[in-house]
């Protein structure tokens, strides 16, 4: 009876011991300093894919602020050299509603910090970004090639480095089978999320690498 009460005390222990590694290793992501600005392009052709509708952008840049730990606020991007490819043609330029022709510039978007679920072999912290308000990030006006439709919903990027202070950085948005590749996240601010876009009705999925610039010394990701 006695080995079997020390036995249990051992298991005990060493689930708590367990815990406690498991949460110092995935404690919640942050960023330090708060306050800073940050300015971003993309080093790959931009692409937006939903069913057969395939929109593509030769460069985008972005801009925000880290308002605090855990959100980047005031993001818009502009993307330019805009086409469509769809049921009606292809390399159609194309334009958010209102804008000038080859620009697709978002509303105003923010990021949420957190951690991905599952890690996998990246950094394994991710930016969800997502309207500030309304679940709208763009609408993208009609051409003869595709139809107008508003791209809703959210989408996460993975950042990097993690760990260091640095005033340069990236974040890549990758597509998977179905939608984004990025599936859940574990917000910083509590609570998961499952990140999904749609644009022309469909599931659709993001695919860029932005490079990252932050103002000051530099920024860090815990």
């Amino acid at each position: 009876m006695k080995i079997a009460r020390l036995a249990g005390l051992m298991v005990v222990a060493v689930m708590a011991l367990s815990l406690a590694v498991a949460s110092a290793a995935f404690g919640e992501a942050e960023f330090k300093p708060v306050g800073g600005t940050f300015t971003g392009k993309s080093s790959t052709t931009n692409k937006l894919v939903a069913g057969g509708n395939t929109i593509t952008c030769s460069g985008n840049t972005t801009q925000g602020t880290i308002s605090s730990a855990t959100l980047a606020g005031g993001v818009t991007v502009n993307f330019t050299g805009c086409k469509s490819s769809g049921t009606g043609g292809s390399n159609c330029t194309v334009k958010s509603v209102g804008g000038t022709a080859g620009s697709i510039l978002t509303k105003t978007l923010h990021g949420v910090l957190g951690l991905i679920l599952a890690k996998g072999s990246g950094t394994g912290v991710a930016l969800d970004l997502l309207p500030v308000s309304g679940k709208t990030f763009v609408e993208i006006a009609s051409n003869t090639c595709t139809v107008e439709t508003a791209v809703e919903g959210s989408v996460a990027g993975e950042i990097s480095p993690v760990g260091t202070l640095k005033t340069t950085g990236s974040l890549l948005f990758a597509p998977g089978t179905t939608g984004e590749s990025i599936k859940v996240i574990d917000l910083s601010t509590g609570g998961l999320i499952k990140p999904a876009l749609e644009a022309f009705g469909l599931a659709a999925s993001q695919e860029t690498s932005e490079s990252l610039g932050f103002s000051g010394t530099g920024l860090e990701v815990t």
